[in-house]
């Protein structure tokens, strides 16, 4: 059976008859279930368009620089409150920058004679060699990088260690790697027959890094990374900020890019250690610490292993049984009520963080936070139109987290001029209309006289009661001077009436002053009332929770 949808049938007693059950139309018990299901689908059309058309006014009245900003009511602890120091999120440098526990007196040491060939000593000293000094000779000179020439490399006894032999076809730069992990190379230039150059080697005093020398300096410039680990051009991130490395960057000059950007980190240099902290600027657990990305290797070479940040914590009598924090010595068990919600604890076996996730959970409208740092506790309403009310009926509770036991109200911000634009007043008219053609539609009777189901009786008394509530008042006429006009003794005329009259009406209003319109759509949390926008989207919200239509038809059929 096909049911269709039409314009309102006349139907005795109109409004008595929404509230007969399917069961008493006369209507089989399958021919039924078809009602309800072709009912459903249309119905939900509808709700839909509602959805959408409410959501239509809250953008454009929001967007009007003539509305309110409004903030959510908030209660605080008046002072820092003693509840243990929260943490902050850090990375530390797995070990030394340079762990090398060997080192060399310099990188660029000097030939004692003619010699024109820039020497550069690199590696890692393995100590076989002992402590003392190193001595290179040349064996057979030449031009490096064009002839055949021979370095003798002596140790700190005096024992020849080995030769270094540069090919005539090994070009200026070319590294030699000694058997004791130095690493030699010989720039352009001229080795002198029996010239001679000396540096010192130990087993025992590791090498130091340089925080200040750049990542690409050479010889008596040279960084002193762990060998291995260079440093070049590039980029890695932190708590998704992207930080520049450039290859003339020194260590110290990365760590300020870190601190002058907005990654809320802070870095520092620990020359007691030789390594690297970075740490979270906000204390708590909910503030991470994330770095990866790395391009340039600076990561790998400060030894941060990103899986190796330490998380922080929150202050620690957040989560203690409140019978053991001294900050809670004067509370007692009992009962709190909240917006007229009781909510109880045990301070024997509760946390301050149990009672705060109970309040939560209470549906009282109210949210419970407490800053990481454990110093101020906050209850916020969670609709920015509804006041708070708080009583901690004699356990003391409140009064040790300094919250004063009274009504909160939100606050309006902004400036408020006397009406909106005419292109945001047609908006919401707009969206006026499409709210009436969705509410008349479900108001509207089947054609073929068939009964309305029983998700449909419901959903439209539900309606009913919220026109009533934003309104303020009982019955079933609700009028305005703004064409904002409601009628639930007829459905069959229409139940919102919002004709060109009431679009002229409402424009010229909003045009010039919105404050009362704006108490009927969007409520005045001084009353603890809310608007048709509110109550309609809580509504339409609870509906769609159910999975549409469908799931009411079966729950209330």
């Amino acid at each position: 059976m096909q049911i269709n949808f039409g314009s309102y049938s006349s139907i005795a007693g109109a409004y008595p008859a929404w509230s007969t059950p399917a069961s008493a139309s006369g209507v089989s018990t399958s021919a039924s279930v078809i009602d309800n299901a072709a009912q459903t689908r249309f119905v939900n059309t509808h709700v839909l368009d509602l959805v959408d058309a409410f959501e239509m006014i809250r953008e454009s009245w929001r967007n009007s620089h003539t509305a309110y900003e409004r903030e959510a009511a908030t209660a605080s602890s008046g002072s820092a409150l003693d509840l243990g120091a929260a943490t902050r999120a850090v990375l530390r440098s797995s070990e030394e920058v340079n762990a090398t526990p060997t080192s060399f007196s310099t990188a660029g040491p000097s030939w004692n004679q003619s010699s024109s060939s820039p020497v550069t000593i690199d590696g890692e000293y393995d100590g076989s060699n002992g402590s003392g000094g190193i001595t290179l000779e040349v064996i057979r000179g030449g031009t490096v990088g064009r002839d055949y020439t021979r370095v003798g490399v002596w140790g700190p006894a005096g024992e020849k260690i080995e030769d270094i032999v540069l090919d005539g076809d090994d070009p200026a730069g070319t590294p030699y790697t000694l058997s004791n992990g130095l690493v030699v190379s010989f720039g352009e230039g001229q080795l002198t027959r029996g010239d001679t150059l000396d540096f010192e080697v130990s087993d025992s005093v590791g090498t130091v890094v340089d925080p200040n020398a750049s990542f690409d300096g050479r010889r008596g410039s040279d960084a002193m990374l762990q060998y291995g680990l260079d440093v070049t051009a590039g980029s890695f991130r932190i708590n998704n900020v992207t930080i520049a490395v450039d290859a003339f960057d020194s260590i110290n000059s990365v760590l300020w890019k870190i601190n002058e950007s907005e990654a809320g980190v802070t870095a520092e240099f620990d020359a007691e250690s030789e390594s690297i902290v970075l740490r979270q600027e906000t204390p708590g657990a909910g503030a991470d610490l994330a770095v990866g990305d790395d391009s340039s290797g600076f990561l790998a070479a400060m030894k941060l292993d990103p899986d190796a940040v330490e998380a922080g914590l929150d202050a620690p009598d957040i989560d203690r049984v409140m019978s053991d924090v001294a900050a809670f010595a004067g509370v007692s068990s009992g009962n709190l009520l909240i917006n007229g919600v009781t909510v109880a604890f045990d301070k024997t076996v509760d946390s301050l963080r149990d009672v705060m996730e109970r309040i939560n959970e209470s549906g009282a409208g109210v949210e419970a936070e407490m800053d990481p740092a454990g110093e101020i506790f906050t209850l916020s309403a969670t609709n920015d139109r509804r006041a708070m009310e708080f009583d901690d009926q004699g356990t003391g509770l409140f009064d040790s987290l300094q919250i004063a036991e009274q009504r909160y109200l939100p606050e309006k911000t902004g400036v408020r001029e006397d009406g909106m634009s005419r292109a945001r007043a047609e908006d919401v008219a707009d969206a006026l209309e499409a709210v009436a053609v969705a509410v008349n539609a479900i108001f509207a009777e089947p054609v073929d006289g068939s009964a309305p189901a029983t998700f449909l009786i419901r959903l439209r008394s539900r309606m009913h009661s919220a026109v009533a509530e934003a309104f303020g008042d009982d019955g079933d006429r609700f009028e305005t001077d703004y064409g904002i006009d409601f009628d639930f003794s007829r459905p069959e005329n229409g139940v919102f009436d919002f004709d060109s009259g009431a679009r002229r009406d409402f424009i010229a209003a909003a045009m010039n002053d919105t404050a009362e319109m704006d108490a009927v759509l969007f409520g005045d949390a001084r009353d603890d009332q809310d608007g048709l926008v509110g109550l309609f989207s809580a509504l339409l919200d609870e509906y769609d929770a159910t999975g549409s239509a469908g799931s009411l038809v079966d729950a209330y059929a």
